[in-house]
């Protein structure tokens, strides 16, 4: 059974009851696709160095286990838009160093890129000045809202290799070469 709504911008949020595990589904769908998960990652230059602020899986149980992702996870009922979703993820899995609102705010005002891969969207954003300063231990090691280990830092992109990365942001090395240059 699919339920559909009607959202600002131009997007529809459905609902979809017939998924594997008989659990609500929430996606965004435009006339290009749909997205169903969307996260964000920022970045810094030092030098010449471009780094990205990734987070490690070091929950020994987790299929994601030792790989880098982004600050992000899937659509909620509640999420009136994509940048909504990045940004409430990004504000639980950085145990509210990041806040929602004004993440939202330089998403939807800023400037920033957007690297869709699939149904998943990343919004690629440049750290603002106290981000830059950010270290791992200010984050944690286990995300409050579901008690995974991790470990948020900044990693430099020469020392990412593509099989250390989740599948949902393969593409992030070559999407940053080809986007971002130092200004």
């Amino acid at each position: 059974m699919r339920q559909i709504y009607t959202i600002p911008n131009g997007f529809t949020c459905k609902k979809n009851t017939h998924n594997k595990r008989r659990q609500p589904r929430f996606a965004f769908q435009n006339r290009w696709n749909i997205i169903t998960g969307s996260g964000v990652i920022l970045y810094k230059w030092i030098g010449n160095e471009l780094f990205v602020l990734l987070q490690k899986n070091l929950d020994i149980n987790h299929h994601n286990y030792g790989k880098y992702e982004d600050l992000g996870g899937k659509v909620d009922k509640y999420d009136v838009n994509f940048f909504e979703t990045a940004a409430r993820e990004a504000q639980e899995e950085s145990n509210g160093i990041f806040k929602k609102k004004n993440l939202y705010t330089r998403m939807i005002r800023g400037k920033r890129k957007i690297m869709s891969v699939g149904t998943y969207n990343v919004i690629i954003m440049e750290a603002i000045d106290n981000e830059k300063y950010l270290n791992s231990r200010m984050f944690g090691d286990t995300e409050f809202h579901n008690g995974c280990s991790r470990e948020i830092q900044w990693t430099p992109c020469s020392q990412i290799a593509n099989n250390d990365i989740v599948h949902r942001i393969k593409p992030l090395k070559a999407f940053l070469r080809s986007h971002l240059r130092k200004s």
